[in-house]
């Protein structure tokens, strides 16, 4: 990982725990950090603290939206058809 990423990450951490300890309540400051989130979830430790907030979350809404936004953006959700000749 570059040093950019692995910087942007080390500020996020910061965000992530005020986020997580109940500092943050403003759901739209929490939907903001998961925006910027997003974009680097390819990285675990991104990843796990995009999941932390979504599971320490007090808004279910923002759970269920940004578990499909997720989803969109970083799962393969391609059904294999075994009738297919490839």
């Amino acid at each position: 990982m570059g040093a950019f990423t692995r910087a942007v990450i080390s500020g996020y951490a910061l965000a992530t725990n005020d986020i997580i300890a109940g500092r943050v309540k403003d759901r739209n400051d929490i939907e903001r950090h998961l925006d910027h989130l997003l974009d680097y979830c390819y990285d675990d430790e991104c990843h796990l603290m995009y999941s932390k907030i979504l599971d320490e979350s007090m808004h279910p809404g923002l759970v269920a939206d940004y578990g499909a936004i997720y989803d969109d953006i970083w799962c393969d959700n391609t059904i294999e058809d075994d009738d297919s000749p490839i």
